[in-house]
Parts: structure tokens; C-alpha cells; sequence
């Protein structure tokens, strides 16, 4: 029963306790403010002698309004004492109060204020700037000038000065108030004074009076004449500017006015411009008007989007004039981003944002309970102006703030940063009764700010009382090897009633889950959680560079299997803070620890979590980055800006670090629009930069130079060049009649090169032919059509044009003529077709232009142009009848299309044109500015999923230090089947980490650099493997069976399903006892991926137990499940029913063949006495010298004849001739007998010449090519010998198997265990090593020599002829290097090609050395009758026949020979 409300209990409170988790992290994160200011202090303006008041309102939510303290700085940031000041005193309410303000005190009362609050655990906050300024005028910017106008023109009288607030304005004629006419005067908002439809009345002088707050400015006098001679008056004139707009610096939000005002016969228009573009003044919404019936521009409420230049226009019938003024808009800062409150853990990295806007771009810093910050390696400026703090500390608690300021203003925002260490008080009572149940939160809530809820029965609380502040004691763990570095604490531990006699039941432990936040490190290394990961080892730095390392390590030894990830905390030698960087995913043993400094001792360790929490740390690894050359840190307060069209002025401070003297200069500079980098060299601080081009954007910047190389540059700048005059008139320019009366003109700008500005408009000149006189008018900047009506009928007029900037005009075309039509159009048909397509093709669009009819006299209303994709019409549009040109967009490249058109009027439309074209070749978009490609990538593998990549950019120094805003694109790819997979990357520093990669794989991998527009090419690509990993699954479905007719019990199985790694062989275990360890079951290798293997060694009618891993050269895989199988009954015996047949049809073919021989031998015995030597006298052997004996070199293998079952200690040679071929001689020991062996063909000293050639191509034993055309044996079908050269070939096999043979994969019947002679684990004979790259045929082998001096002497009497019996070919593998043979102990004898009974060479045994591996051979063992009886078990009839072949084969060879030598 206890156990089931125990159970509920927790169930009921994991939920509440939740609620409770969330409800407060919610709560603590949601504060909103420690300090805040409610009200800031402002700018203000006062008249001289006047008060002011500065006010400075915070609140908190933390203390009491009376904890904070109010105290105010001046502009040296230095706090008022307000002692012996009479004039400045701070309020209650925390303002600041100046009772006079006034500049005669000698005290600076004017200037900048702040209003600073803290609390008292140091937190502080400083407001806003605030400005306090005298009210004041400044000198006139533009006084009243004298004017002389013709009646009925206009007159305008300029007022303008500086003064905060604006002043009072009042106009003076002849020395008195001006009354003013409101129908014909007006007063302007700049203070000017306009009067239009000039009188008589109206001349006389006039004055401007401005008065401020408590002081006043007179201007000078102007005097106004009017003209009274009609006849000039009424003369033409083109337009004169009597007031034209001023450059003005304003503010977003205020309101400016622009003064333009011409005269001129007849009176010109006027027209605003912005950026050559007409402003549209009658839109009623627009904040463009007019002032009154001026002609003067004022513009409410301005944004940054109104910034330009302003053209104010006049034109009549003789001309157009332009009066042109630059305006810009400064916007205070304002806040894209405020940073916001934040709690933090030790050792963590913390961010806090801040992005503001302004115009001009603000400053910005970042301030400390009030103090400046000054930017070091643990307070880093990131991305922009966010503020990095890493390797958090407890001192780091305080507010921060942004602060940034521009031209137009200063904004602050401040927030709270709080750091806690997770460590709290152990409990009073712990409870000693304590059972753990495991309750986790929800995965998304966030890490909680308190360790634990408490009921304290001590205190009275009750169930509902919780206490912040305890950590529960966390279980001691004794493994020595945790002693290094402090330990994890749950951040929220437990819930715990300490009075165990209550109704809450037993204890219950919360811990959270684990966080993918950089986790804390404590400071108590005595505690650790049952089940938490023990330290890692083996650290060590795989890459040590100037500003990063590269770490890896190993797992931990203990709970090493369920890894989460791993931290990895470093410092720098002699600082307490200390950073933390976890890997980015679990059980990854590598990590890259960037933004180092050069030169330094930085302490790194490791520490790895589990599910539980974090484990004990890993030793201290002390390491030191490279040092970097020493040169100079980047000049300082560099600027740039433009002089003059083709100049630019640089300017510039000496570095603050220059380590050593600074030889000098080098400034580089490069238009934006080009690709040419060009640089020059000064030693001063400042350069002119000539011979640029017209308004044309350059980057600038500038390195110190010092003995070691040029240093850091400084950042980018850029700077326009001026603009200038048009150097170019529009060209293009194209006349058509539309009508009796009117003109049609088309034209295109000037070349780029030559508008060397914005294009503000086009002046238009056009006159009758013969006649004196034209007309002028303009056109905005984007026309470029117009129309030109009212013209004569039949008449020819001439045009020409001019393009506009706000520097002037530039020059003009030629006279173009055009003729007016006599008559109307004619509309009551279709019009005829246009004339020829003229088509210009491009990759996505064409360029289409056409002539108007030849027939013009038709009228026309528009044109419809129709295009498809080799079929017209497709897609149409109708165009303007004036239109001549059309630029059809969204095409495909390299396609064929056709274009039609057709003129149209209201009767419909007419024939069409049609043409062909075929759109161009998609081309790569052309680089602006191609950056130099990074050089020296190297690309090193850490593990199977990770390489480190790293690279030099040779457009930085030598520091390799990025300062500017670039940025590298870093590409990898593999191919996966035939489709090639790339990923991409993007990295600010010159190296990079890539750990998501596949084990055993071929990756590419290449980078370049981004900066701005510009990129440069990728870079050379460098490849790499990846590393293999052990396979990752075990193999499937394993299959057991009897093998047919056999005892054998054969395996199958299917290979791993997923191979996270390659599969290189296979490991069988089998055991009859499966309660027995892994390492005590029985194994069998099986090499490559093969998936059926074969037991032979297994105990009948016994149960057996097997399972089975793959494996690799990393390590081995899983193992399958348990599989049981039981071996079948022996019911044969011994053999089986095939293998006793075998030896059966064996046996009676080998008495076959012995009989036959000896029948064959005692025949040749026939011949003469006299004529063979007795071999039984010590004469014949000994030998004689002077008979030379035969080269009779026959294959013993194929000669073995004799019944085996004879005494095989018979070594003596027979003395009547017969060749009885004896096997051996002597007993199966290596005796040292000095016995004479008098056969010729005694074994011992004889080898076959195929058999000492090992150097030699491979080839199949069962596929040898048959060329020989005589009737030797060569001649006879080819068939493994095995069974007859295995049992005699003395090599000791090595046993290591490890040593791969090329033969291992070939299916063979030869069991090697039951060949094996048996004397071979008794005595081992000479070994003859072959080395593991040597391959040789079945059957051949090196014969190691025992007794080298044990060959008969002499014997070189016999009369047989030499005859060659053909051997098989040589066999080796193909294009494989033969080492040479290193054979020991014994020695070995070369054997030249030739007959046995040749004297061997006079020394009783040769060395390797020189001596090819194709003759080297040595002298077997004596064999014995189990030996040579025994034979391979044959499986095949056909093998047996051709076995039979063979032998009839020899046998028939020999019986000629014996026959034509013994004349028998």
C-alpha cells in the first residue's frame, strides 16, 4: 500500500512540480529592469542669464526608490560635487537645477550632462547626453543683394542665419517696416522676401532685422531698380536665376525650404527635380509644396529617403536653365536591437546584442556599471556591435549598456547580466533515509535559476514553504580517478522533506535534462552523481597554429557507452577565466578551440556528460600556440573622401603597436567596378590619390610597413569621386513625323563613361530649316522620347540635344532634319508592314528595333509584337505607335525564335515582318572585382566523421588576422554511386572543423573567399580519405546445415544490414558449452566478404552453439545472435562411401602402372653386358672424369611408380641397370650419414627446374596452355597435381595467418591439416621462407638443403642420352616483385639447369647473395611409407581420368626412349 501512494505521489507532483519550474523561470526572466530610467535628461536651449532644469527620473524593481543614488557628470565624465557651486544644485527628485546659465560666470555651466544611478551593490547606469547651449544668432549665411528688374518680373531679397531657436525676421524698406502687399510679396520660411509682378512703387532699398531670444542682427541694404524700357523688356531672353537653392545638413523629422526664383522673356517655368526624376507636386499626399505663388520648394517632415539632389529647373521657348542642391538627412540612432536581461552560469560565453541604425553610421560603445569598456580578448565587439563576454565570472554581474551616438543624437539601453556559480548550502538535516526517483522536465524548459525546493520542519514551514538556496548533498564517489576538477550540481536537485516521520512520503530527486547550453563546472570535486561518466584520456593537441588548436582525446573508461557530448574548458596561463566549448555532437572526440591569441599558455581539460550530468575532468593539457611575426598592428583614425573629380585625399595615424620602426606606407586602392588592385608607397600619413576616374567608386586602405613585412590593414573605405559635366552628348537619336504638326524624337543617354554623373534631364533645341530663331525645352532625366507639336505643315526642322548633370551640360549632337507631313494620315485602311526587324540577341532577352512603314502617309495607333519558341505569336504586346524599340525579357538560351509585327489602326492590323533569331549561350555572370583565391589548403582527417581544414589568404598580413567583414566558403563533396553530393560551409576564420562526414570515404574539398560583391575563384582542392570504423551492425539470418553426403557442417549468412563500416572478413565462434566466455569459444576466421564457410573439425551427435561478427582493420563488429545446431551420427566410419571408392580406383591404378613399368624395364635389360657399367664396383662410384655423364633430367613427379609398400630403406641403386626410381632413402630422421646413394635419380639430389622458379607470371594450374607439338608430355591435358607434389615438397608452411596467399581464394579439396606429414611437428627441416608477396603454383615450392656436401662425387659414366622433358610453365602472380628468398638456418645450393649427375660446384654450398631465386633448390628429407602412400581424397571421376591419361602418357614416352636407346 505504501508502494502505491508512493507511486501516485510522484506522479501527481512531477506535473505541479513543473508548473511551479516554469511559473518561476518565466517570472525571474521577466523582471524587465534593475535600473531604468523613466525620464532622461534632454537638450535644451535658454536665453543667457535664465534658469534651466536637466531632468533625471529611475526606477527599480528590485529596492527601494530611496536605495538609489542620483549624481550627475559633466563633459569630462567627471561627477558634480555641487561644493561652493551657486549655480548648480541637484533636486530631490534627482534633476539637475542651473539658476543662471549664462557664459560671464567663468564657471563651463553650458556643455554636455549625464545622469548617472546606482545602487548599492555597484550597480550603475548612465542616461543619455544631454546638450545645455545659450540661445544665439550666427552671422548671415546669405544677405540681401542689389537687383534690377523690368516691370512685371520678379524680384527676391535672401535672409538666412543660424540660430537655435529659430529667429524673428522682419523686413525694412527705405530704414522702415515693410507693409506688405500679401497678393504680390511673400515671406519664405528661410526668411526671404519674394515680389512678383515688380512695380515702379516697389523700388527703393531693403533690409532684413533678426532678432533671437534677447539679441537682434541688421543686414546690409539692397536696392531694387525697375527698368522702364518697354522695348527691352519685351526683348527674348533666355533664363537668369535671381535666387537658386543651398546645400542643406538636416535632420530627420524637421522641415526645409528651397528658394529658386528666374526672370527671363518670355517668363520661364519652373520645375523641381530629384536625381533627375520630376517631383510630383499636385499628389496630395505628397509632403512636396510649393510656397504660396512662389516657385520655392519646401519639403515637411523629412525622411532619409528624401536625401538627394534637388534641380530646381527653369525653361522657356530660348532656353533651360538648372540651379542644383544637395540635401542630407541625418538620422539620430535608433535601436534595431536592444540587448535584454540575461542569466548566465560560470564559464559560459554570453552575448549581448545591440543593433542600432543612424545616419551617419553611430558610434557605439559599451559601458560597465557606468565605466567604459575596453575591448580585450574576453570582451570582444561580434558581429557588428553585440558585446561577447567569455569565460564568464562571478565579477561580470552588473548592468551593461549600449551606448551609441552619431551626428543628429545619442540613445542608450541597458541591461542586467547576472552570473551564478549553481553552488548553494548543504541542507541542515539531510535526510539519511533518502530514496531517488527520477523525475525530468519537459525537454523545452529552460535551465531553472534555483537549485532546490525545500520543506524545512525546523523552521515550522510547511508543505506548501519553499526555500532557494540548498543544493542536496550529492553521493560521494570513490574512484580515485575522479579526483581531477570539479563536478556537476543539478540546478534543480531536490525535493526534499527532511522530516521523515510526515505524510510527504519518501524523498524524491529531480534532475533536469540535459541541456544543449554550455553546461557549468563547479568548484567541489568531493561529490558526483551515481552513474556519471568518469574522466576522459589521453588528451592531446593534434594541430597547434597561431590562433587555434586543434584537441582530441579519449573516452572515458567508465559509463563511457551512453555519451552526450563533452566540454572542453580553457584559460589562458595567469587568468582566472576560464572559457567552455562544447563538440557539436555526442561521442565526437575532437574539437577545434579558435580565437586564441599567439605566443600564449592556454590550460585546456576535458569533462564528458551523460543523461545524469557531467563527469570528473581529464588532466590539465598545457599548451602553447605558435608565435606570429611581428608586424605592425593596423594605422588608426584613417580616413578618406573625395577632392575633386579625379583625386582622393587619405589620411592616416601610426600604428599603435608597430614592433619596430615603421619603414612606411603602402596605400591600396581599387575602383569597385574593375579588377585592377593598384598601390603606392609613402612615408607620411597622409597622400593624395590623382589620376582616378570621374565619379567613380574606389575601396581604400592602408598597411604599415615594418622590417619584417607589411602589417595589419586597416578597414575599407569608400569613396565617390565628384562628379563633372557631361563629357558626351545622346547618341541614337532617332527623328519621325507623326504627324502635319508634330515630331517624334528618340534618343539614348550618353556612354557610362562619359555621363560622369547622374543624368538629370535633356535640353531639346529644334528650328525650321533657313530660318533664324528656336525653340528650347527640357525633359526629365529618365525621358527618352518627346514630342514635339505645334510644328508647320510640309516644313523641315532641325533637332539637336544635350545631356544635363548637376554640373552643367556637356556637349551637343549635330543637327538632325526631319520633315513634317503636308497632309493629315489617312486611316481608312491597314497600314502597311513595318519595316525590317533589326534583332539583337542576348541569353535571356532580345533587343528588338523597327522602322515605321514606307508608306507613312497611313495612320498607325500602335504596334503588336508577337514571339514564340520557333513558333510566332506565342505571347504578344502591344506598343506605343511611337515606339520604335522593345526588349522581349525571360527567354531561354540557345533557343530558336520568331518574332513578328504588325502596324495597327482602327481599321485593324496590317501585314506583318517577320524574323528568326536564336537567343545566345547562357554566360557565367562576370565578377566584380574576382578576389585572390586562398592558397595552401590542407585538409587533415581527425577521425572517421571529422578533418580539420586550414589555408592562407595571401590578401591578408601575415597575422592572417581577419579584421574586415569577409568571410570563406568552404565546399566538400563526395560521390555516391554517380551522383556527386556537395555541402557548403561558412567560416569567418582561416580554419574550420567539418565533423558530419561518412567513415571510408573520398571527400574534395576547396574554399574561397567572400567579401561584399566580390568573391574570389575556389581554390585549388585538395582530396582525403576519411577514416574506417569497426561495422556497426552484426550479420544477419545465419544459416546451419550438414553438407551433403558429409559429416561437414556448413555456414551461411547474410552481411550486416546497415555497414557503417567496411567489411573485410568474418569471425565464426562455436562452442558446446555456451555458458563459456567469448575469448574460451572456438574461432574461425573467414577472410573477405564471403558469406559461407565450412567446420570440419566438429564432434558428431553433440550440440553446438555459434554466432558470428564482422570485422575490418579498425576492429571487429557486434556479434549475431546464438544460434544451437547438433552434429549428425558418424554412420561411415572413418571415410565416407566416396572417399574409400576414391582410394580403391587409387590404389589399383598405381599397381597397374608398376606392374607395366617393370615389365617395360626388364625388357630394356637385353642389351649387352659389356656395354653398361657395373655399378656394384667402387670404381663406378667414385666416377671417372673422362666420360661425361648423361643429362638425363626426367619429372619424378610424374614417374612415381613404385609399389610404396616396399621397404623404403633400400638407398643403394640397382647394378643390373634397372630403374626401380626410388622415393627416398633412408629413415624420416635427418640422419648425418655419409652414405653413397649410386641411382641416378635418387631424390635427394635432384630437383626439378620448375620447381626452383618462383619469379614467374601466375597462372592457372588447371588451365595450362598445351604448345608443344611432339609427343612429350607437355602435350597431355593439364590437371592439378596436388596430391603428388604437396607430400614431398619439404617446405615448413608458416603457420601466421596473416600472410596472405594468392591462393586462399582458389576452392580446393586438399584438406592441409590431414596432408601434412607427420614428422613436421616433430623435427622441423630447413626452412625455406617465402615472403608473403611471393606466389607460387600448386605443387611447387623451394627446397631447402640439409646436407649440401651429401651428393655422389663422381658417377658421370652413364650412357644415356640427354633428353628434356618439358616442364610446366612457371607460375607466379602476375607484375608482383619477387624479394628475394631469405633462407635460414640452413644453406642453400644453386642448381644449374641441367642433368643431376653434373658435379655440383666445388664450394659444399652457395648463399643467396647473387644468386636468382629460379635456382635456388636443396636436398629433402628422407621420406617414409605413410607419407608417400598418402594421397588427396579425389571427389571427381574426371579427375581420375585424367589422371590415367597422364600416366599412359608417360609410361608411352618412356617406353620410346628406353626402346630407341636399348635397342629394344
Amino acid at each position: 500500500m505504501t508502494r502505491t501512494n508512493s507511486h501516485w505521489t510522484r506522479k501527481l507532483l512531477k506535473p505541479a512540480l513543473e508548473c511551479v519550474f516554469l511559473a518561476f523561470v518565466l517570472t525571474s526572466t521577466s523582471e524587465g529592469y534593475v535600473l531604468e530610467f523613466a525620464t532622461e535628461p534632454q537638450d535644451t536651449v535658454v536665453q543667457n542669464g535664465h534658469s534651466a532644469v536637466l531632468d533625471c527620473v529611475v526606477k527599480t524593481a528590485d529596492h527601494h526608490q530611496s536605495a538609489i543614488v542620483t549624481q550627475w557628470l559633466d563633459q569630462d565624465h567627471q561627477a558634480l560635487s555641487f561644493v561652493g557651486d551657486n549655480y548648480r544644485s541637484q533636486l530631490t527628485n534627482g534633476s539637475l537645477y542651473i539658476s543662471s546659465v549664462s557664459d560671464q560666470h567663468g564657471l563651463a555651466l553650458t556643455g554636455a550632462y549625464q545622469c548617472k544611478a546606482s545602487l548599492p551593490g555597484g550597480a550603475s547606469i548612465v542616461s543619455r547626453t544631454a546638450q545645455l547651449s545659450l540661445a544665439a544668432l550666427s552671422n548671415f549665411i546669405r544677405e540681401p543683394l542689389d537687383i534690377t528688374v523690368y516691370r512685371g518680373q520678379k524680384a527676391h531679397f535672401a535672409c538666412r542665419v543660424h540660430s537655435v531657436p529659430p529667429p524673428q525676421i522682419r523686413w525694412l524698406k527705405d530704414e522702415r517696416p515693410l507693409k506688405r502687399d500679401e497678393v504680390r510679396m511673400t515671406f519664405l520660411p528661410s526668411g526671404a522676401l519674394e515680389i512678383d509682378e515688380v512695380k515702379d512703387s516697389d523700388q527703393g532699398s531693403y533690409r532684413c532685422n533678426v532678432s533671437g531670444l534677447n539679441s537682434n542682427l541688421l543686414s546690409n541694404k539692397a536696392n531694387l531698380i525697375v527698368e522702364d524700357d518697354i522695348d527691352q523688356s519685351y526683348a527674348l531672353s533666355a533664363p537668369t536665376f535671381i535666387a537658386s537653392p543651398l546645400p542643406e545638413v538636416v535632420v530627420e523629422g524637421q522641415t526645409v525650404t528651397l528658394d529658386c526664383a528666374a526672370n527671363g522673356n518670355p517668363t520661364p517655368s519652373i520645375k523641381w527635380l530629384k536625381d533627375g526624376y520630376a517631383i510630383d507636386i499636385a499628389d496630395l499626399d505628397s509632403r512636396f509644396n510649393l510656397v504660396g505663388s512662389t516657385s520655392s520648394l519646401t519639403i515637411v517632415r523629412i525622411q532619409k529617403e528624401d536625401e538627394g539632389t534637388y534641380q530646381c529647373r527653369a525653361e522657356n521657348k530660348e532656353d533651360s536653365l538648372d540651379a542644383s542642391a544637395q540635401i542630407q538627412v541625418q538620422v539620430p540612432p535608433k535601436f534595431l536591437k536592444k540587448p535584454q536581461h540575461k542569466t548566465e552560469l560560470v564559464n559560459k560565453d554570453v552575448e549581448l546584442e545591440c543593433a542600432v541604425y543612424g545616419k551617419p553610421e553611430p558610434k557605439v560603445h559599451w559601458l560597465k556599471n557606468g565605466e567604459h569598456i575596453n575591448m580585450n580578448e574576453y570582451y570582444q565587439l561580434v558581429n557588428g556591435n553585440n558585446l561577447k563576454i567569455v569565460g564568464l565570472m562571478k565579477s561580470d554581474t552588473g548592468l551593461f549598456q549600449c551606448v551609441a551616438v552619431n551626428a543628429a543624437g545619442n540613445v542608450q539601453a541597458a541591461a542586467s547580466l547576472t552570473v551564478i556559480d549553481g553552488k548553494s548550502k548543504s541542507p541542515k538535516k539531510p535526510n539519511k533515509r533518502k530514496k531517488t526517483a527520477q523525475l525530468r522536465p519537459n525537454d523545452e524548459t529552460s535551465r531553472a535559476l534555483f537549485d532546490i525546493l525545500k520543506s524545512d520542519s525546523s523552521s515550522g514551514s510547511k508543505l506548501g514553504d519553499f526555500n532557494f538556496g540548498y543544493s542536496a548533498p550529492l553521493k560521494p564517489f570513490n574512484n580515485n580517478n575522479y579526483r581531477h576538477g570539479p563536478y556537476y550540481q543539478s540546478n534543480f536537485s531536490t525535493l526534499q522533506n527532511s522530516d521523515s516521520n510526515n505524510n510527504l512520503g519518501d524523498t524524491l530527486t529531480i534532475t533536469d535534462p540535459f541541456s544543449s547550453s554550455k553546461p557549468y563546472v563547479g568548484d567541489d570535486p568531493g561529490h558526483i552523481l551515481d552513474g556519471a561518466p568518469g574522466p576522459p584520456q589521453d588528451l592531446k593537441a593534434l594541430f597547434i597554429k597561431a590562433r587555434f588548436i586543434v584537441l582530441s582525446w579519449k573516452p572515458p573508461v567508465v559509463n563511457n557507452d551512453d555519451i552526450v557530448t563533452y566540454s572542453v574548458y580553457f584559460r589562458h596561463e595567469g587568468s582566472e577565466r576560464e572559457r567552455v566549448q562544447n563538440t557539436t555532437r555526442a561521442k565526437l572526440e575532437e574539437i577545434n578551440i579558435g580565437s586564441l591569441q599567439p605566443g600564449k599558455v592556454y590550460h585546456f581539460r576535458v569533462v564528458a556528460y551523460n543523461s545524469l550530468g557531467m563527469g570528473a575532468s581529464s588532466e590539465t593539457l598545457a599548451v602553447t600556440t605558435q608565435n606570429e611575426e611581428n608586424v605592425p598592428s593596423a594605422p588608426v583614425d584613417f580616413e578618406a573622401y573625395a577632392t575633386s573629380t579625379r583625386s582622393i585625399h587619405v589620411s592616416w595615424k601610426a600604428p599603435e603597436i608597430p614592433n619596430g620602426p615603421i619603414l612606411g606606407y603602402k596605400i591600396y586602392y581599387i575602383e569597385i567596378l574593375q579588377s585592377m588592385e593598384h598601390s603606392v608607397e609613402t612615408k607620411n600619413t597622409e597622400f593624395d590619390i590623382i589620376s582616378l576616374s570621374v565619379f567613380s567608386k574606389y575601396n581604400v586602405w592602408v598597411v604599415a610597413l615594418n622590417s619584417n613585412g607589411p602589417g595589419t590593414a586597416t578597414e575599407e573605405k569608400v569613396v565617390q569621386t565628384f562628379s563633372d559635366e557631361p563629357s558626351e552628348p545622346p547618341y541614337n537619336v532617332t527623328l519621325e513625323p507623326a504627324s502635319s504638326t508634330s515630331i517624334i524624337v528618340r534618343w539614348e543617354p550618353p556612354p557610362l563613361e562619359g555621363q560622369n554623373g547622374i543624368i538629370t534631364g535633356y535640353k531639346l533645341r529644334y528650328r525650321i530649316q533657313g530660318k533664324k530663331g528656336s525653340n528650347t525645352l527640357s525633359t526629365a532625366g529618365n525621358s527618352r522620347i518627346y514630342t514635339l507639336t505645334g510644328l508647320e505643315r510640309g516644313s523641315i526642322y532641325q533637332v539637336k540635344l544635350w545631356a544635363l548633370n548637376i554640373n552643367g551640360t556637356g556637349p551637343p549632337t549635330d543637327w538632325i532634319e526631319i520633315e513634317t507631313y503636308t497632309n493629315d494620315l489617312d486611316e481608312s485602311r491597314v497600314p502597311d508592314k513595318p519595316g525590317p526587324l533589326k534583332v539583337r540577341p542576348a541569353s535571356d532577352k532580345l533587343y528588338v528595333v523597327w522602322s515605321p512603314p514606307e508608306n507613312q502617309n497611313i495612320k498607325i495607333r500602335n504596334y503588336i509584337l508577337g514571339w514564340g519558341k520557333g513558333i510566332p505569336d506565342i505571347f504578344s504586346h502591344e506598343l506605343d505607335e511611337k515606339q520604335r524599340q522593345y526588349i522581349i525579357p525571360n527567354l531561354e538560351a540557345n533557343s530558336e525564335y520568331v518574332i513578328s509585327l504588325r502596324a495597327s489602326n482602327e481599321i485593324g492590323a496590317g501585314a506583318p515582318v517577320y524574323a528568326n533569331v536564336r537567343t545566345r549561350e547562357e554566360q557565367p555572370p562576370d565578377l566584380i572585382s574576382p578576389l585572390i583565391p586562398p592558397v595552401g589548403l590542407k585538409a587533415q582527417v581527425l577521425s572517421a566523421s571529422s578533418v580539420i581544414l586550414y589555408w592562407v589568404d595571401t590578401t591578408l598580413s601575415k597575422t592572417q588576422f581577419v579584421r574586415d567583414n569577409r568571410y570563406y566558403v568552404v565546399e566538400y563533396r563526395y560521390t555516391s554511386g554517380k551522383v556527386p553530393k556537395t555541402r557548403h560551409v561558412n567560416v569567418t576564420n582561416l580554419n574550420v572543423m567539418i565533423d558530419d562526414l561518412k567513415p571510408n570515404t573520398l571527400y574534395e574539398f576547396s574554399v574561397k573567399v567572400v567579401k561584399a560583391r566580390r568573391e574570389s575563384p575556389w581554390s585549388m582542392v585538395v582530396t582525403n580519405t576519411t577514416w574506417d570504423v569497426p561495422p556497426g551492425n552484426a550479420p544477419r539470418d545465419l544459416n546451419i546445415q550438414l553438407a551433403e553426403d558429409t559429416q561437414l557442417v556448413e555456414l551461411s549468412w547474410q552481411p550486416p544490414k546497415q555497414q557503417s563500416g567496411h567489411v573485410t572478413g568474418y569471425i565464426i565462434l562455436y562452442t558446446n558449452d555456451s555458458t563459456l566466455r567469448d575469448r574460451d569459444w572456438s574461432a574461425q576466421a573467414v577472410k573477405g566478404d564471403k558469406h559461407k564457410s565450412t567446420l570440419t573439425d566438429l564432434q558428431p551427435s553433440t550440440k553446438y552453439f555459434f554466432k558470428i561478427q564482422a570485422r575490418n582493420n579498425r576492429g571487429n563488429g557486434p556479434f549475431s545472435s546464438v544460434i544451437s545446431f547438433k552434429t549428425g551420427q558418424n554412420k561411415m566410419g572413418v571415410f565416407s562411401g566416396t572417399t574409400l571408392l576414391i582410394i580403391i580406383t587409387v590404389s589399383c591404378v598405381v599397381a597397374l602402372v608398376t606392374g607395366i613399368s617393370l615389365i617395360a624395364i626388364s625388357c630394356c635389360r637385353k642389351r649387352p653386358t659389356n656395354t653398361t657399367p657395373d655399378r656394384s664396383k667402387k670404381g663406378y662410384q667414385k666416377g671417372t672424369q673422362n666420360v661425361k655423364p648423361p643429362d638425363l633430367w626426367i619429372h619424378h613427379d610424374q614417374m612415381e611408380l613404385k609399389n610404396m609398400d616396399k621397404s623404403h630403406n633400400n638407398d643403394g641403386a640397382s647394378s643390373s641397370g634397372a630403374m626401380t626410381l626410388p622415393r627416398s632413402v633412408g629413415t624420416n630422421d635427418y640422419d648425418d650419414r655419409d652414405t653413397q646413394h649410386t641411382n641416378s635419380l635418387d631424390k635427394r639430389t635432384y630437383v626439378p627446374n620448375y620447381m626452383a622458379i618462383p619469379n614467374a607470371p601466375t597462372i592457372n594450374s588447371s588451365n595450362l596452355s598445351q604448345t608443344s607439338s611432339d609427343s612429350t608430355p607437355s602435350n597431355r591435358p593439364s590437371y592439378p597435381r596436388t596430391q603428388y607434389t604437396i607430400s614431398r615438397a619439404h617446405v615448413t608452411l608458416d603457420q601466421n595467418p596473416t600472410i596472405d596467399s594468392p591462393y586462399a581464394s582458389h576452392t580446393s579439396n586438399y584438406d592441409a591439416h590431414n596432408a601434412a606429414p607427420p614428422y613436421i611437428n616433430q623435427v622441423p627441416p630447413p626452412i625455406a621462407h617465402v615472403p608473403p608477396s611471393s606466389t607460387y603454383a600448386p605443387g611447387m615450392s623451394i627446397l631447402a638443403e640439409s646436407q649440401a656436401n651429401k651428393r655422389m662425387p663422381g658417377a658421370n659414366q652413364h650412357p644415356l642420352k640427354s633428353f628434356t622433358v618439358p616442364a610446366p610453365p612457371p607460375i607466379s602472380a602476375p607484375g608482383t616483385p619477387q624479394p628475394k628468398h631469405v633462407v635460414t638456418p640452413a644453406q642453400l645450393i644453386v642448381r644449374p639447369n641441367q642433368s643431376p649427375y653434373k658435379k655440383p660446384p666445388s664450394s659444399g654450398s652457395s648463399t643467396l647473395t647473387g644468386t636468382p631465386p629460379s635456382r635456388i633448390a636443396s636436398n629433402p628429407p628422407p621420406h617414409n611409407v605413410e607419407e608417400v602412400q598418402r594421397l588427396k581424397p579425389s571427389h571427381s571421376t574426371e579427375e581420375l581420368n585424367q589422371e590415367m591419361a597422364n600416366l599412359e602418357g608417360l609410361m608411352l614416352t618412356l617406353n620410346a626412349i628406353t626402346a630407341n636407346e636399348f635397342e629394344c
